[in-house]
């Protein structure tokens, strides 16, 4: 069911995420919306991932790193979109097969010419 959050208000969004296994923040601008989503899912004490590519932003998060240990949170930061979240759909469809004898994942980065 879909929800309307603010992800500046901390409190409501820390009280949404503690009812799932883990958070993907897919929101954007980044700069934005990646460290107060990891701030909540920190809190509540959920595993996270971001599609985040921007280095400043990284640097705010490494800062809640021993925060996330003491939490057993298990952070993915700047895991970006293509590459990152490719890969993690390659894996999860190679998981459905009883074997997968090779798993390759392709960046083209520019529009081919």
């Amino acid at each position: 069911m879909p929800v309307q959050v603010d992800i500046n208000d901390e409190r409501p969004l820390t009280d949404l995420v503690a009812d799932y296994d883990i958070v993907v923040n897919a929101a954007g601008p980044e700069w934005e919306t990646l460290v107060p989503g990891l701030r909540a899912a920190v809190a509540a004490g959920i595993h996270c991932c971001d599609l985040g590519a921007d280095g400043r932003t990284a640097e705010q998060q490494l800062a809640l790193d021993s925060t996330a240990k003491a939490q057993g949170v298990l952070a993915l930061i700047g895991m970006g979109l293509d590459p990152g979240l490719d890969n993690l759909l390659a894996v999860h469809a190679s998981q459905q097969f009883d074997q997968a004898l090779d798993l390759q994942c392709c960046f083209q980065s520019g529009a081919p010419r």
